[in-house]
């Protein structure tokens, strides 16, 4: 029950789930959480995964996926524009991007590793807002191109900001 593989029902007994449950860690998260790796690494992590995940995805996009990525931007935009924009406005175009890679493991695995990311992506938000703007867009540009070598590029781009906010969060943990 502690990671979510069954739901305990008073009277019902006990019902093995089909999805862990949205509150709780699953493991790997934990273990994850649990390292003591640099901001160095946690950038080498995302840059091998961020890239591979989103250049399945845009082989397999639906033109529905594309035109809820860009609503999913347009949202980021119009929230950084208004001042409150939130960790989730960001997170959550990264959730659109899994789901259109359409494979349940990458999907799983994807969303688990956004949590590591989750402070940082936050941080970044609040410190620098329109970068944020800047990056997510111009993914989705090219995503929507159906050019991988741009997506790779701007999926490469978009990290400058981030590293630096990265590693701005290291600096004031000492």
């Amino acid at each position: 029950q502690a990671v979510g593989a069954v739901d305990i029902r008073q009277g019902h007994g006990t019902v093995i789930r089909t999805e862990p449950g949205p509150d709780l860690l699953t493991p790997l998260v934990f273990q994850l959480l649990l390292k003591d790796g640099t901001p160095s690494e946690l950038l080498e992590f995302r840059q091998l995964l961020e890239p591979s995940y989103t250049l399945l995805a845009q082989q397999k996009a639906t033109q529905a996926d594309i035109e809820h990525l860009e609503r999913t931007v347009e949202r980021l935009e119009n929230h950084i524009a208004a001042g409150n924009a939130t960790v989730e406005d960001d997170l959550g175009f990264h959730r659109v991007i899994l789901e259109a890679t359409r494979n349940p493991y990458m999907i799983a695995i994807g969303n688990t590793i956004l949590e590591l990311f989750r402070s940082s992506i936050e941080k970044s938000i609040r410190e620098i807002p329109r970068q944020a703007a800047t990056d997510h867009r111009a993914i989705f540009e090219a995503f929507r191109s159906r050019d991988p070598e741009r997506l790779r590029q701007a999926v490469q781009a978009s990290y400058e900001g981030w590293s630096r906010s990265l590693r701005a969060q290291e600096k004031e943990r000492h």
